[in-house]
C-alpha cells in the first residue's frame, strides 16, 4: 500500500455522513464509489483499492455472493460489511467467506468514528497477514539454505539463526539466540569483524564481508566468510542479515598453494639465474652466439615472468588491498624516463599535467609499467610511437582521472582481448600476464579499464581511476 488509502463504497454502503474522513493512524483516505457488485469487482481488479465497504444486499448480488467473487480476484483485500440488524446471519456468513469485519447500521446516528475504527482494524489485520506470509516465505527460503543465515540486532546480538548452524558450527540455534555474536569470534579477529559489522549498521547501502575464525561448539576454530546486509528498517526482518559459510578447507588449500607457489618461484628463479649466468659466460668466452643469446634472452624473460607473478600476487593479496593516494603523473613520468633511456628509437609523445592524485591499489605502478611496456616492447613498427596522456574524467558520477596509452604497433591479438574482456578462463594466454595484472590492479582500485583500437594503428589502453582527496586512504580488508 502506498500513498493515501483508497476506500471503495459499494451501492451506498455508507452515505456521506458515514464515510471515513480520518483513519485511526491519521491517514485521510480517498473515497470512491461503485453502484453495483460488477462495477466494484472491475474496480478492484484494476488495482489500487485498499479496502471495500459494502452492504448485505446489492443491486446485482447479495453481499455474500459479492464477497465470493471478490475473494477470487483479491484474496487479501480488506472488506467491511454493513449489516441492518445486530444479529444478522449475513454477517456470520460474510465472516466465514472472508470479510475482515462488519458494522451494524444504526440509522440516524453518525457512525463515522465506528466505521473509521472498523476500516482501520480491517487494514491492520490485512497488513499483519501480509507480514506473517512474507515472514513465512522468508523463513522457508533461509531454512532451505546450506549457508548459516542469521539475524542480529544492531548491537550484534543473535535474534535468529537458520537450522544449518548445527551442521556448520555445531550449535543448536537456541543455544546462540540472545547471545552476543562477537564473543564467539577469535580474539585476534574480533575488533576487525566488529568494525565491519558497524559499517553495515551505520550505512544500509554497505554490504561488508569478512573472513575470520569462529568458535565451533567442539571448541575448535573454524574459518568462515560472512556478508552482512542492513535490513533493520524492513518490518519483516528488523535486523542485520548475515550469510555465513565455512571456508576452512578452502583457506587450508589456499595456504598450501601459496607455499607451493612461493617455493616453485624461488626454485625457478635460482635455476634461471644459473642458466643466465652460464649463458653470459659462454658469450664472454666464445663471442656472440645466436644459440647462447637465445638461452640468455629466454632465461631473462622467465625471471621477468616470475617478477610479474610476484606483482600479481601482491596486487591480489588481501594484506595489500588498501587504496591510497598516488600521483599518477609522477608514476607515468618515471616510467617514460626509463623508456627514453632504454629505448631511444621509440618516439614518446606525452601530454601530462603537473600532477593528478588518484586513489589506487599500491601496485598501480606495476600496472602503469605494464601498460607502457606493452606499447613499447611489442611495437614492431619501423618508427615506433607511444602516446601517453593524463586527463580529467568522470567515473560513476565522481571526479576521476584517465591515463591513455596508445601505440602504432600490431595491437593486442583479438583472442587475447576476448579473454580480457570476456572473463577469466584457466590456462589461456599466460604470456599476457602483464595485461591481467593491469586489469586486476585497476579492478582492485575500483577503477575501469578499456582496450580500443588506436588512431595510430595499434592499441589504446585507457585506465580510469577516482580522483583522491588529500590524505585519503580506504582499507578494503
Amino acid at each position: 500500500m502506498s500513498g493515501r488509502t483508497r476506500v471503495l463504497y459499494v451501492d451506498g454502503a455508507a452515505d456521506d455522513l458515514d464515510r471515513v474522513h480520518t483513519l485511526p493512524d491519521g491517514d485521510v483516505p480517498v473515497a470512491e464509489t461503485a453502484d453495483t457488485a460488477a462495477e466494484a469487482i472491475d474496480r478492484v481488479e484494476a488495482g489500487g483499492v485498499d479496502c471495500v465497504v459494502f452492504g448485505g444486499e446489492l443491486p446485482d448480488a447479495t453481499g455474500v455472493e459479492f464477497l465470493h467473487r471478490l475473494r477470487e480476484i483479491g484474496p487479501t483485500v480488506p472488506c467491511v460489511l454493513f449489516v441492518e440488524r445486530s444479529f444478522d446471519p449475513t454477517a456470520a456468513a460474510a465472516i466465514e467467506t472472508g470479510a475482515t469485519g462488519y458494522l451494524h447500521r444504526n440509522p440516524g446516528v453518525d457512525q463515522t468514528d465506528a466505521l473509521s475504527e472498523a476500516v482501520g482494524t480491517a487494514l491492520d489485520r490485512c497488513r499483519e497477514r501480509d507480514l506473517e506470509a512474507t515472514q513465512e516465505r522468508f523463513r522457508g527460503i533461509i531454512e532451505a539454505s546450506s549457508d548459516v543465515v542469521s539475524i542480529l540486532d544492531a548491537d550484534g546480538t543473535f535474534r535468529y539463526l537458520s537450522p544449518s548452524v548445527e551442521e556448520v558450527l555445531g550449535y543448536e540455534p537456541s543455544e546462540l539466540v540472545g547471545q552476543g555474536a562477537f564473543q564467539y569470534v577469535h580474539p585476534e579477529d574480533r575488533d576487525r569483524v566488529a568494525r565491519e559489522f558497524a559499517t553495515a549498521v551505520d550505512d544500509p547501502d554497505r554490504t561488508p564481508d569478512a573472513e575470520y575464525r569462529f568458535r565451533h561448539a567442539d571448541g575448535s576454530w573454524r574459518v568462515v566468510g560472512s556478508r552482512g546486509t542492513n535490513m533493520i528498517d524492513d518490518p519483516v526482518v528488523e535486523g542485520v542479515v548475515v550469510n555465513t559459510r565455512e571456508v576452512t578447507d578452502r583457506r587450508r588449500r589456499d595456504q598450501r598453494m601459496d607455499v607451493l607457489n612461493r617455493t616453485l618461484r624461488h626454485d625457478l628463479r635460482n635455476a634461471m639465474n644459473v642458466i643466465l649466468g652460464n649463458a653470459e659466460l659462454l658469450m664472454r668466452d666464445h663471442g656472440t652466439d645466436d644459440r647462447a643469446e637465445a638461452i640468455r634472452r629466454t632465461a631473462a624473460d622467465m625471471l621477468e615472468l616470475g617478477n610479474k607473478v610476484r606483482d600479481v600476487e601482491r596486487a591480489l593479496d588481501t594484506g595489500e588491498r588498501s587504496r591510497e593516494m598516488v600521483d599518477l603523473v609522477s608514476v607515468v613520468e618515471e616510467r617514460l624516463a626509463a623508456v627514453e633511456r632504454s629505448e631511444p628509437e621509440v618516439t614518446v609523445e606525452a601530454d601530462l599535467p603537473e600532477s593528478e592524485w588518484v586513489l589506487a591499489n599500491r601496485q598501480i605502478g606495476s600496472a602503469v609499467d605494464d601498460a607502457i611496456e606493452n606499447a613499447v616492447e611489442h611495437n614492431d613498427a619501423d618508427d615506433p610511437v607511444v602516446r601517453v596522456t593524463v586527463d580529467e574524467a568522470r567515473l560513476t558520477g565522481e571526479a576521476a582521472v584517465t591515463l591513455t596509452v596508445a601505440d602504432n604497433g600490431p595491437g593486442i591479438p583479438e583472442e587475447e582481448l576476448d579473454v580480457l574482456t570476456g572473463g577469466e578462463t584457466p590456462l589461456e594466454h599466460t604470456s599476457g600476464l602483464g595485461l591481467w595484472l593491469i586489469k586486476w590492479v585497476v579492478n582492485e582500485s575500483a577503477g575501469e579499464i578499456a582496450f580500443e583500437e588506436s588512431d595510430l594503428g595499434g592499441t589504446v589502453v585507457r585506465i580510469t581511476l577516482k580522483r583522491a582527496s588529500v590524505g585519503q586512504t580506504i582499507d578494503l580488508v
